[in-house]
């Protein structure tokens, strides 16, 4: 079910420049380290483990274009309260636009998109987070944290995940909870009093149950002058709150149940901000009198306002042979004003 009233928004998003304090706890494994230690001494390659084809398996195995991403290069991606938009720089041939603030991200694959601001329009680069496919561009506004892995599926891929998937899937997986001790707290500072503070955690409720905690804190002032109603910084900020709860419960070798509750708060005045003659002539460059922190708009300020809320439930029957059998429910809701 999604909700929303959507009046078209848009800021400009500009790099921050952060310190950030991180404190990690987790349970290492001598003897992984050292056979990475071994492997990257003899010059050889880390293999990667993609779920492109619905299993588990070397990307080299894979007969599809899929540029796979891990946890830690994502955390590096998107510092400085970036958010899913980031991802375009770091994947080739992906392209994400929006037009409204943080909010509704269009994706485009190998040139390959849908441009029509409608937010119920039909894509054709699907989005699957943890197996649920998320087609309103509201949806897809979620910050990334707490990620284990993301591909980035090009071409057709209807034989394995439906329609609307004619240009490519983007597949995200965050990490699930397990039995490690395995924690995180993040906290970052930076330029125009951006703040940053995410965590997680694994919790080991009994024997067979356990359970994942993670958060993500983010704000920042605004930082952009309307001159048109006068001094004082109008466009540029934000606040934005999301979590997650995870459990994971393991009776016995042939069942296992997975159940995901989220939810993400976003408000503020965030647009892109068009900049008019701000290209010098005859050049790529901009203007030397151009100052990004100065814009004028007749209009009023644009809000932001974002609720989203959502759960999914995984189950797995494994009767040998190969054999599984596999039951995936989700729900989301979102309102955008």
């Amino acid at each position: 079910m999604n909700i929303m009233n959507a009046p078209i928004r848009s800021r400009r998003n500009l790099p921050v420049f952060c310190c950030c304090l991180t404190l990690s706890l987790a349970a290492t494994g001598p003897l992984f380290a050292q056979n990475d230690e071994e492997a990257a001494a003899a010059g050889m390659l880390e293999e990667i483990i993609v779920t492109a084809q619905k299993r588990e398996q070397s990307m080299m195995d894979v007969p599809v274009a899929v540029s796979a991403i891990t946890g830690e290069s994502i955390n590096e991606y998107i510092s400085g309260a970036q958010d899913i938009r980031a991802l375009a720089a770091r994947v080739p041939g992906l392209n994400i636009e929006t037009s409204n603030g943080r909010t509704q991200p269009r994706f485009y694959l190998r040139g390959m998109g849908n441009i029509d601001f409608d937010v119920n329009a039909n894509q054709p680069v699907a989005m699957i987070f943890d197996e649920i496919s998320l087609e309103n561009n509201t949806v897809r506004s979620l910050p990334l944290f707490d990620i284990q892995r993301i591909e980035v599926l090009k071409g057709p891929q209807g034989s394995l995940f439906g329609r609307n998937t004619n240009a490519g899937v983007i597949k995200i997986d965050s990490v699930k909870p397990t039995a490690d001790r395995n924690a995180y707290v993040s906290l970052s500072y930076g330029s125009r009093s951006t703040l940053i503070a995410e965590a997680a955690s694994n919790f080991t409720l009994t024997d067979t149950l356990m359970m994942r905690g993670s958060l993500k804190y983010q704000e920042r002032d605004a930082w952009i002058d309307n001159t048109y109603n006068g001094p004082g910084d109008d466009f540029g900020e934000f606040q934005e709150f999301a979590w997650r709860l995870q459990f994971m419960w393991q009776p016995s070798d042939s069942f296992s149940g997975w159940l995901k509750l989220h939810g993400f708060d976003q408000e503020g005045s965030d647009p892109n901000v068009f900049y008019a003659n701000a290209i010098e002539k005859g050049t790529s460059g901009l203007r030397p009198e151009f100052d990004e922190t100065i814009a004028s708009h007749d209009n009023e300020v644009a809000s932001m306002d974002t609720e989203h809320f959502g759960g999914a439930l995984n189950l797995q029957w494994n009767f040998g042979n190969g054999m599984t059998l596999t039951s995936v429910t989700g729900y989301d809701t979102v309102e955008n004003f």
